[in-house]
């Protein structure tokens, strides 16, 4: 026998309705793209910043006069 907690039956404990068709399943594939590439470009933007210039702000913050 299993209990269910009145958490689960209360609609207040709902966040959202689950996909009813197939719009709903491309926004969500739409968005989970933009996410992950978001988080490639975040990630080898971090790794691999590409700044070169030597007029860039950083190179004014991180020089020692």
């Amino acid at each position: 026998m299993t209990a269910q907690s009145a958490y689960s039956e209360s609609p207040m404990g709902r966040m959202g309705e689950p996909p009813k068709g197939a719009f709903d399943y491309v926004i969500v594939a739409v968005a989970v793209v933009v996410v992950a590439l978001t988080a490639v470009q975040t990630i080898r933007r971090l790794i691999r910043p590409g700044e070169t210039a030597p007029d860039h702000i950083k190179r004014t913050v991180l020089r020692d006069d």
